[in-house]
């Protein structure tokens, strides 16, 4: 059954989206009008395409005629396959953050750990040169060290491929910190596999971590009962007193962070060290909030090139060294549950 409109509506839908072009596909076998080219439709009882022939404004439409153009046919084996293949992607892809643990539902939170692990530091001092026991080989070359021996600083020569440039600084800066330590602490959770460095609100007490969930976790934690250092390296904010009044301390963001230490039995603590990168930018960022008045007369930009004049590590190939590498060594007490 066909209907004739001489509607302005319906005359430019006509002309706009069918393009009524007599002729168009006649006698095309169809079942429906999608099988059907543009300007033409299907004639069910003939079972063949018919063309829409429009005089100005009026056309002939079937009943059940679209107006919207016939979708273009396509290759569903082509497509099948496709979609096997994006299944079978997505199922490799599934496995292997199964395989790796990050495809766990659950996300592990070190502070609800119950077997967790806090070192309230005691004790902190800048390492006092590149050996073994005051910093890290950060670089991971043997062949390289810092600094180089400095007998008016008091600097042993470098060796075993320590990096610890700011031992330059260690005699300003550790009397500082053995009269005005941050409170700091060290967090190990078993069950993440995660090492914290963490700011305390008192140091005293109970355990009370500023912004924990805003801090920085190193991922791979080898623990025993008297070993425990981290596998990898990360990122932590570290705390350091400045040698100007007024108790100012520098938080700077380090990377390529690494720590160990091992159990003292007959002091009963554990002594360990800690080391990683200050970039330029991150001492830049560190000094942003304090004023001159705060540095004692000092600038910020000039505290910020005196750190940068022991600047050992080039790491955008300019030929000038950008980030400085740290070394310090610590004490720490194990907090018993009570006083978490």
């Amino acid at each position: 059954m066909k209907r004739t409109t001489s509607t302005s509506l319906a005359g430019l839908t006509c002309l706009l989206l069918v393009a009524c072009e007599p002729g168009a596909s006649t006698g095309t076998l169809c079942s429906v009008d999608s099988d059907c080219e543009t300007g033409s439709w299907c004639d069910a009882a003939e079972g063949t395409c018919q063309p829409i022939e429009c005089v100005g404004m009026e056309c002939p439409l079937p009943e059940d005629y679209s107006t919207q153009p016939p979708q273009a046919t396509t290759n569903v084996e082509g497509e099948v396959e496709q979609l096997k293949q994006q299944i079978q992607n997505l199922e490799d892809q599934l496995a292997a953050l199964e395989e790796s643990g990050a495809g766990s539902s659950e996300t592990c939170s070190a502070q609800d750990d119950p077997d967790r692990v806090v070192l309230r530091i005691t004790s902190m001092g800048i390492g006092i040169g590149g050996v073994p026991g005051q910093g890290f080989d950060l670089d991971d070359d043997p062949e390289t060290c810092f600094p180089p021996a400095n007998e008016d600083a008091g600097l042993p020569a470098c060796s075993d491929g320590i990096d610890n440039a700011i031992c330059g600084i260690a005699k300003l800066v550790n009397p500082f910190l053995e009269n005005d330590l941050p409170p700091i602490a060290l967090v190990h959770s078993p069950q993440c596999d995660e090492m914290y460095l963490l700011e305390e609100t008192s140091g005293e007490g109970a355990f009370d971590p500023i912004n924990w969930t805003k801090q920085f976790a190193v991922d791979g934690v080898a623990a025993s009962e008297t070993v425990l250092e981290t596998e990898g390296t990360g990122t932590w904010v570290i705390l350091i007193p400045l040698p100007f009044g007024g108790g100012s301390t520098l938080r700077v963001q380090a990377t390529g962070v690494r720590m160990e230490a091992q159990y003292d039995t007959e002091t009963q603590s554990w002594k360990g060290i800690l080391g990683g990168w200050a970039s330029e930018s991150a001492l830049k960022a560190a000094l942003a909030s304090f004023t001159t008045e705060d540095l004692d007369g000092t600038p910020p930009e000039t505290a910020r090139s005196i750190v940068m004049q022991l600047a050992d590590r080039d790491t955008n190939g300019d030929g000038t060294p950008d980030s400085v590498s740290l070394g310090f060594v610590f004490e720490a007490t194990v907090l018993e549950e009570g006083d978490e």
